[in-house]
C-alpha cells in the first residue's frame, strides 16, 4: 500500500521545528552572518520589485500577521513580545553608529511611504489598533518595566534631539503640530474627554513618583523648551497659539462638572496658600537675620535706615535702590509701597 502523502501543514511544521533546532545550536557569529545574508537578499529582492508587487506583498504580510495574531493565546503573545524585545536588544547592541543611522533613515522612509499611501479609513484603523495595543501592553507591565521603559525612552529621545539640526528640529515640530491637529480633529467628544482624563492620571502618577531633583530638572527643561519655542514663533503663530489656548481652556471649563470645578478651585487655593507660606517663610528668615545684625553690631543702631534698605532690597529685589534719598534713608512712597507688599 503506497505511503500516504503528508499535508503541506505538517511539512511546514516539521521544517519549522528543524529550523528552530538548527538556530538554537548556532553561534553568535553564525547568527550574525545569517542575518546579514538575509538582509542582503531581502534588500536585493525589494529593490527589483515593482510598486504593485510591493503593495501585494505588504497586503499579504498584513493578512498573514493578522491571522497569526488572532489565533495566538495570551501566553504565546507574551512570549513573542519577550523574544522580540530580546532579539531587538541584541541586534541594537551589536550595530555600529553608521548602521544605527542607516536603520533609522530607512525606517523613516518606509513609514513615510506607508503613511502616504494609506486612506483615511486605514489611518483611523491603524491609530485605533495602536492605541489598543499600547493599552494592553501598558496594563500588563510591572512598575519596574514601566520605569525602565520611560528611562530608555528619555535617553533615546535625548540622543535623537542632540544630533538633529535646527532645520530638522523645526520640521519635526511642524510635523508634530500637524499630526496632533489631525488627530484632535477626528476624535469625538467622548474620546477627547477620555484622553484628557488619561493624561491627567498619567501626569499625576508621574509627578508623584519623581524626586525633588527630577522635578527641578523637569521644570528647568520645560522652561528652556518653552523659551526656545516662543523665541522662534512668528506673530501669526503667537496669535494662533493664544487663540487655541483660549478655546481649549473654554472647552475644558464648559465640559467640567461642578465637582471638577470645585476640585480645581480647591487645588488653586492650595497652590496659592503654599506660595504664600513660602513667601512668609522667606520673610521671617530675612527678619531674623535683620534682628541678628542689629544685635551683633550696636553701633549700626544709629543708622538703621541703611539696614532697613538692605532688608527691603534682600526681600523685594534690587529695584528699591532707585527709591532712596540722598542721605540713604528710604523715601516715604517707597516705605508705603513696601509696607503694602509686606
Amino acid at each position: 500500500m503506497p505511503q500516504k502523502k503528508k499535508s503541506s501543514l505538517s511539512q511546514y511544521t516539521r521544517r519549522a521545528k528543524r529550523m528552530r533546532q538548527v538556530r538554537s545550536q548556532e553561534t553568535n557569529e553564525d547568527r550574525e552572518h545569517r542575518l546579514a545574508y538575509n538582509r542582503e537578499q531581502t534588500a536585493e529582492s525589494r529593490a527589483s520589485e515593482s510598486s504593485f508587487n510591493n503593495e501585494t506583498r505588504l497586503a499579504t504580510d498584513r493578512e498573514r500577521h493578522a491571522l497569526s495574531r488572532a489565533s495566538e493565546t495570551l501566553t504565546n503573545y507574551s512570549q513573542r513580545l519577550k523574544v522580540d524585545r530580546e532579539r531587538h536588544i541584541e541586534s541594537r547592541a551589536l550595530e555600529t553608529f553608521t548602521e544605527h543611522s542607516e536603520r533609522l533613515t530607512a525606517d523613516r522612509e518606509r513609514h513615510a511611504e506607508s503613511r502616504a499611501s494609506e486612506t483615511f479609513t486605514q489611518y483611523s484603523d491603524r491609530l485605533t489598533a495602536d492605541r489598543e495595543r499600547h493599552a494592553e501592553f501598558r496594563a500588563s507591565e510591572t512598575f519596574t518595566e514601566c520605569s525602565e521603559r520611560l528611562t530608555a525612552d528619555r535617553e533615546r529621545h535625548a540622543e535623537s534631539r542632540a544630533s538633529e539640526t535646527f532645520t530638522q528640529y523645526s520640521e519635526r515640530l511642524t510635523a508634530d503640530r500637524e499630526r496632533h491637529a489631525e488627530s484632535r480633529a477626528s476624535e469625538t467628544f467622548t474620546q477627547y474627554s477620555e484622553r484628557l482624563t488619561a493624561d491627567r492620571e498619567r501626569h499625576v502618577e508621574s509627578r508623584a513618583s519623581e524626586t525633588f531633583t527630577e522635578c527641578s530638572e523637569r521644570m528647568t527643561a520645560d522652561r528652556e523648551s518653552h523659551a526656545e519655542s516662543r523665541a522662534s514663533e512668528t506673530l501669526t503663530q503667537y496669535s494662533e497659539r493664544l487663540t487655541a489656548d483660549r478655546e481649549r481652556h473654554a472647552r475644558s471649563r464648559a465640559s467640567e462638572s461642578f465637582t471638577q470645578y470645585e476640585a480645581r478651585l480647591a487645588a488653586d487655593r492650595e497652590s496659592r496658600s503654599d506660595s504664600m507660606a513660602k513667601l512668609m517663610e522667606v520673610f521671617h528668615k530675612r527678619m531674623t537675620n535683620f534682628e541678628e545684625e542689629l544685635r551683633k553690631s550696636p553701633h549700626l543702631m544709629s543708622n538703621t535706615a541703611l539696614l532697613a534698605v538692605e532688608f527691603i532690597q534682600g526681600f523685594c529685589g534690587p529695584s528699591i535702590e532707585q527709591s532712596t534719598t540722598a542721605n540713604g534713608a528710604p523715601e516715604p512712597y517707597c516705605r508705603s509701597v513696601t509696607s503694602k507688599k509686606l
